[in-house]
């Protein structure tokens, strides 16, 4: 199931929400900006009753950008158990950053502009060191 925010001009964003027996993903695609960051948290609290022992994974995979409610919104997750997976340097830098393990940085500061799916890496603050 996918869900989109109201957008503001330029932004494109959705989230999926992708529920199993042993973990519940959402899949947030496009540019993680304060209305989207909105419409993630509020499917997130709504979900939170029916993630009980399950795996917690945000997959950003497919986002683009992140602005910073959008990293306010990371950040929150993470502090609830969320695993990220990612993708591109800028995204594993990106996550890094709030989950306390090791990225290099990217070759290019610059906004996360686009995600690779060439490659995924799970970041968990509590299994990684």
């Amino acid at each position: 199931m996918f869900r989109r925010p109201k957008r503001q001009a330029g932004e494109s964003f959705r989230v999926g929400i992708h529920d199993s027996a042993g973990s519940f993903r959402l899949k947030l695609e496009g540019r993680l900006a304060a209305a989207g960051a909105r419409e993630v948290e509020s499917c997130w609290m709504t979900a939170r009753s029916t993630i009980g022992d399950k795996r917690f994974l945000v997959d950003l995979s497919l986002t683009t950008a992140v602005d910073p409610a959008g990293r306010d919104l990371l950040e929150l997750l993470h502090e609830n158990n969320a695993e990220f997976v990612v993708a591109s340097p800028e995204m594993a830098w990106l996550v890094s950053g709030i989950t306390g393990t090791h990225a290099p940085a990217p070759a290019e500061p610059r906004e996360l502009m686009r995600a690779d799916s060439a490659t995924s890496r799970r970041f968990n603050a509590s299994t990684m060191g």
